[in-house]
C-alpha cells in the first residue's frame, strides 16, 4: 500500500513544474495545495482567513439584499392568511398500525368522493385552495401521509412509496368504501397513486373513475438536478444512502433548520415556487416543512431513487387522467410529466407557465379549472359505462 507521501508525489511534481506560474492559480487553490503539501506560514493563514471572511461577509450581504427584494413582493388577495377551513376530523389506521390524520370537507352524502394525496415534506394544508374552492364537486378527503403533519410517526423501513400505496388503499377502504372516487395527487402523492395502481389495478375503472397527477414523476428521479450543476447533483446523489443514518443524529440540524433565516427563505422560494410566489406562500411552505422531522425527511429520501413505476401506469389506462406541471418545476420537471401523459391513452396534459413545483399553491386557479374539467370527464365516462 502506498504511503501518504507516495500518493502525493504526482501532485508535488505538478506543483514543482508550475512554480514559475503559480501566481496564475486562484488564491484558494494555492492555499489548499500548500496545506496538503506543507504547513502554511502564519501570515498565509491570516491572509487567506481574511480573504475567506471577506467573501463570507459579501455573501451574507448579497443574501440579505436578495431576501429583502423577495420579501417586498406584493401579496395576492386570494392568499389571505391560510386560516383553517371547516371540516370533519378522524383517523384511519393503516395495515401496520399507523394512525393517519384525515379531514373531510364538502357534502358528506355526496355520491362522488375526491381524495387528495399530498407530497413530500408538506401536509394536507397544501390543498388549501382546492379545499376552499372545489367543495361543490363532492365529498373531499384530505389526509397527512405517514410521518407527515398530524399523522403518526413510522419506522424508517416503512417510509417507502410502496407502503404509501397501501396506506392510500386503507384510506379508500375506510373513507370511501362505496361510490365513485377521483384521486388527486401532487408530487409524492402522485407516486402514491401509481403505487396503488401497481398493487390494486382492479380499483381503476370500477371504483376510481379519474386521476389527477400534478407535478410528479414515474421514475428516473436520479437524473433530476434541481437546478444544480451536474457535479453537485451527482455528489448529492451519492449521499442519499447515508441519509437515514444522518437523520438519527439530527438534533443540531433540527434546531438550525427551524430558525427563520434569510437563506432558508431563499432556498424555499427557489425550490418550491416559480415566478409568482409571495412571502405568504413561502411562509406556508416553511411552516409545513417544519412539521416534517429530519428523521422522516432522511427516511423517505432513498425511496425516490428506487421509484420506477412506468409500467404501473398501465393500471391507469382505463380512466381519464389529468397530468399537470409548471414549466419552472425543478423537482419533477416537464419531461417527467410529459412522459407520463404519453403513456396514458385518456390523459390530458397541462403546462402552467411560470409555475414551480408547488403549482397547486402558486397557480390554484389554473389547477382548479383543470381538476373541474377532469371530474366532468370522469363522471361522463362513468355514466357511459353504467
Amino acid at each position: 500500500m502506498l504511503s501518504a507521501v507516495e500518493r502525493l508525489a504526482p501532485l508535488r511534481i505538478l506543483v514543482s513544474r508550475r512554480r514559475a506560474t503559480v501566481r496564475d492559480w486562484p488564491p484558494i487553490v494555492t492555499f489548499v495545495l500548500r496545506t496538503a503539501l506543507q504547513r502554511p506560514t502564519p501570515l498565509e493563514v491570516v491572509a487567506y482567513g481574511a480573504s475567506l471572511a471577506a467573501g463570507l461577509v459579501s455573501g451574507i450581504r448579497l443574501e440579505h439584499a436578495l431576501v429583502r427584494r423577495r420579501r417586498r413582493r406584493r401579496e395576492r388577495p386570494a392568499e389571505a392568511a391560510f386560516e383553517p377551513l371547516p371540516g370533519r376530523e378522524y383517523a384511519v389506521i393503516t395495515t401496520d398500525g399507523i394512525s393517519l390524520h384525515v379531514e373531510e370537507a364538502g357534502d358528506p352524502d355526496a355520491a362522488l368522493t375526491l381524495v387528495y394525496v399530498h407530497g413530500f415534506t408538506v401536509t394536507q394544508e397544501c390543498w388549501w385552495f382546492q379545499r376552499r374552492d372545489l367543495s361543490d364537486l363532492g365529498r373531499a378527503a384530505f389526509y397527512d401521509q405517514r410521518s407527515h403533519g398530524r399523522s403518526g410517526r413510522a419506522d424508517a423501513s416503512s417510509c417507502t412509496i410502496q407502503q404509501l400505496g397501501e396506506d392510500l388503499h386503507s384510506v379508500l377502504d375506510q373513507c370511501a368504501p362505496t361510490g365513485p372516487v377521483v384521486l388527486v395527487g401532487h408530487s409524492m402523492g402522485g407516486m402514491t397513486i401509481m403505487a396503488l395502481a401497481e398493487q390494486h389495478p382492479e380499483l381503476f375503472g370500477e371504483r376510481v373513475i379519474g386521476v389527477a397527477l400534478l407535478a410528479t414523476s414515474s421514475g428516473e428521479l436520479a437524473t433530476v438536478t434541481i437546478g444544480l450543476p451536474a457535479l453537485a447533483s451527482k455528489a448529492l446523489l451519492h449521499l442519499v444512502p447515508l441519509a437515514p443514518q444522518a437523520g438519527r443524529r439530527s438534533q443540531l440540524i433540527e434546531q438550525r433548520r427551524r430558525e427563520d433565516t434569510d437563506i432558508g427563505y431563499v432556498l424555499t422560494d427557489r425550490i418550491a415556487y416559480g415566478q409568482h410566489s409571495s412571502p405568504t406562500l413561502v411562509g406556508l411552505m416553511q411552516r409545513m416543512f417544519a412539521q416534517c422531522s429530519i428523521e422522516a425527511f432522511t427516511a423517505f429520501l432513498p425511496t425516490f431513487y428506487d421509484h420506477n413505476r412506468r409500467e404501473a401506469l398501465a393500471g391507469l389506462s382505463a380512466v381519464p387522467v389529468l397530468v399537470l406541471v409548471g414549466d419552472n418545476d425543478l423537482l419533477t420537471p416537464y419531461e417527467h410529466n410529459r412522459a407520463i401523459a404519453d403513456e396514458l391513452p385518456h390523459s390530458t396534459f397541462a403546462l402552467v407557465p411560470g409555475a414551480g413545483h408547488m403549482v397547486i399553491l402558486e397557480e390554484p386557479g389554473r389547477v382548479n379549472v383543470a381538476v373541474r374539467s377532469l371530474v366532468r370527464r370522469a363522471l361522463a365516462g362513468a355514466g357511459s359505462h353504467s
